[in-house]
């Protein structure tokens, strides 16, 4: 019996989730950085070997999870060379300024968490400040409403 096969490929645009590995000296350093890596926005992330002796070095994961986007943009089909695009550029220009929000905001993210490592581990040991709900609140409306503007203006 013979299978008749068509290839078909779907190039898309893609965005994926970063995840930076830290190994450190023991489990209160890893605290130390989990706690900068949440409150810098990293909400995904976590110490990866907890358990361990009191001669292991813990793991951290700090992972950017609310940063992914994928969508497919064209079809290419073996038999027939060429892509088909199947979103119209209106679209892909949205996509790219979506697209460039996320790294604006992981850029953001990842400054915030810098900053803390280094008031945390290299400024004489100061405790990262939380942001309280208020802060926070008031920061995500005003991401939001900036996120909003550029949209409309595009």
């Amino acid at each position: 019996m013979t299978h008749s096969r068509i290839l078909i490929n779907q190039p898309c645009a893609d965005l994926q989730d970063k995840i930076l590995h830290i190994q450190t000296l023991d489990l209160q350093t890893a605290h130390i950085i989990l706690t900068a890596a949440l409150s810098a926005g990293f909400r995904e992330s976590g110490i990866m070997n907890p358990g361990l002796t009191e001669h292991s070095f813990p793991m951290i994961a700090v992972r950017s999870n609310g940063l992914i986007m994928d969508s497919i943009i064209g079809v290419m089909n073996a038999p027939h060379p060429g892509i088909k695009m199947i979103v119209d550029e209106d679209y892909l220009k949205t996509m790219m300024l979506v697209s460039s929000l996320r790294f604006e905001d992981n850029k953001r993210r990842t400054d915030a968490f810098s900053g803390k490592i280094e008031q945390v581990l290299f400024n004489q040991g100061q405790v990262p400040t939380k942001e309280s709900k208020g802060e926070r609140k008031m920061r995500k409306r005003e991401e939001g409403l900036r996120r909003q503007n550029i949209l409309r203006a595009a």
